[in-house]
């Protein structure tokens, strides 16, 4: 899915003429912090990792290498869990200093990317089937764009939004 919005979003940078040699757009990632095989219990435990989009390469085959090669990285790396520890730390400091904090880590990416998967079979409120679910990621800082995708019974579904001047 990451692979597919990188191609996406090349082709809509060549479309505007923007120069895409070398390019690789910046994106903040949640990334689950959870244990594996446990309960979870109510509530987020992410950490927030950058991720590099390899936006210069043409081939989807090999952007799709590209992008998984970068991930595992990251998802190997100490990275996740540094940062969910610090922004469990913020309620400690004041607000003042946990938002300076936070812009300035938001600041470091042009967008915010979140894959999240949702119920495989079709799920119902009230008596009336749900057909499609959304959720959009929320943006700090100047970051100029929120990228979501959520699966739900057997769809796919993805959210953009953008500041205006994008």
């Amino acid at each position: 899915m990451v692979a597919g919005v990188a191609g996406a979003l090349r082709r809509y940078l060549q479309d505007n003429n923007t120069p895409i040699k070398d390019l690789n757009l910046k994106v903040s990632m949640p990334v689950n912090v959870r244990d594996k095989g446990i309960v979870p219990k109510p509530g987020n435990e992410f950490g927030v990792v950058s991720l590099s989009l390899p936006i210069h390469i043409e081939d989807p085959i090999l952007r799709i290498k590209e992008v998984k090669r970068r991930n595992d990285k990251i998802k190997a790396s100490c990275e996740a869990s540094m940062s969910y520890q610090l922004l469990k730390s913020m309620g400690a400091f004041p607000s003042d200093i946990g938002k300076k904090t936070i812009n300035y880590f938001a600041n470091k990416g042009t967008a915010v990317f979140s894959n999240v998967p949702g119920p495989q079979k079709s799920m119902s409120f009230a008596g009336q089937e749900i057909s499609n679910m959304m959720f959009w990621v929320p943006r700090s800082g100047n970051t100029g764009m929120g990228i979501s995708i959520l699966s739900y019974a057997g769809k796919v579904i993805l959210g953009l939004v953008t500041d205006e001047g994008l």
